[in-house]
C-alpha cells in the first residue's frame, strides 16, 4: 500500500539501512535504504501512481527464528486499463482495472534493536518457474516440516 501512494517515509522505517531490494531482471538492485525509497520517486512509478494502482498481498507464509524471520507469498498489482472491459458495470469505483502484474515475493527480516526491520526482499514473477522457486525455497526448506509448524503455530 505504501507504493500506491509513494511513502518515502514508510520504507524508511520498514528497511534496513543496508537493506537490498532485486526486483528481478530488468531491473537494477537497490542496495541501501536510500536507494529503496528513491524508487518512490521514479518516473515510472509516479506515472502509476498518478494513474491509480492498489498493491494486493496474499496472505504470507512466515517463519520466525529468534532475531530472524522470512516470509514468502504473493502481491498483485492492478491498475486501470487505457482499455474499457465491457464486463464492468457503469457504477464500478475503478474504471478498467486489471491486473497489470502478480509476483512472488521473498521478504528476510531481522530484529534491529527490537523493531523488525526488512534486510532483503527479492521479487519475481510468480507465473515464472523463478517465482516458482521462489515460493519453494521457502515453503520447502528442510527445517519446515509439518510438525514443527503445529508445535509453534
Amino acid at each position: 500500500m505504501s507504493s500506491d501512494i509513494s511513502s518515502v517515509d514508510f520504507q524508511r522505517t520498514v528497511y534496513s539501512e543496508d537493506a537490498v531490494l532485486d526486483r528481478g531482471p530488468g531491473f537494477a538492485i537497490a542496495e541501501g535504504v536510500e536507494a529503496i525509497a528513491g524508487i518512490m520517486h521514479e518516473p515510472n512509478h509516479l506515472a502509476m501512481v498518478e494513474a491509480g494502482m492498489a498493491h494486493l498481498a496474499s496472505q504470507p507464509f512466515i517463519l520466525v527464528d529468534g532475531d530472524s524471520a522470512v516470509a514468502c507469498g504473493y502481491l498483485q498489482v492492478v491498475d486501470r486499463s487505457p482499455v474499457p472491459n465491457p464486463t464492468i458495470t457503469p457504477n464500478s469505483y475503478a474504471p478498467h482495472p486489471r491486473t497489470f502484474v502478480v509476483t512472488a515475493n521473498e521478504w528476510r527480516f531481522e530484529r534491529i534493536e527490537s523493531v523488525w526491520r526488512v534486510v532483503r526482499r527479492t521479487i519475481r514473477d510468480a507465473l515464472s518457474e523463478e517465482g516458482r522457486d521462489l515460493i519453494r525455497g521457502v515453503i520447502e526448506r528442510p527445517d519446515v516440516t509439518r510438525e514443527r509448524i503445529r508445535a509453534e503455530g
